[in-house]
């Protein structure tokens, strides 16, 4: 996509998840994590990325989800899942109470982050910050 067309994109995100909340986003996860210098200049956000890969589109099974969760997790991991698929959603109240029994608490990304994301930067987790490249 053009830099326009990035912005433009990020522009009409935001505010439907402004309508949609109140809150304006500060970062942005892109499509398959792909993002490049120049989008990352053009949408002037945090690149949120994640650390633990659950692979859930392809694996599409709650267990084995969790099972790499839960081989693949460590303090301040930030895990990706996607919420559009049914098993996927099915796999989160065990991931959560299994997590919670082993100590882990969740928290959102800010908190995780200290609130000290930056722009044309990517976080991976609580200590895996990439300048954009």
């Amino acid at each position: 996509m053009s830099p326009e067309d990035v912005k433009a994109e990020i522009t009409k995100t935001d505010k439907a998840i402004y309508q949609a909340t109140g809150v304006l986003p500060k970062n942005l996860r892109p499509p398959y994590g792909a993002i490049d210098q120049q989008s990352a200049q053009a949408a002037g956000k945090a690149i949120i990325q994640w650390s633990v890969d659950t692979e859930d589109w392809k694996l599409k099974d709650p267990n084995k989800i969790l099972k790499v969760v839960q081989n693949n997790v460590y303090d301040g991991s930030i895990i990706l899942l996607h919420d559009i698929h049914p098993k996927s959603v099915q796999a989160v109240p065990g991931i959560i109470q299994t997590l919670k029994a082993q100590g882990y608490e969740f928290v959102t990304v800010d908190q995780l982050l200290n609130s000290k994301q930056k722009p044309m930067y990517q976080y991976f987790g609580e200590t895996d910050e990439r300048s954009v490249s």
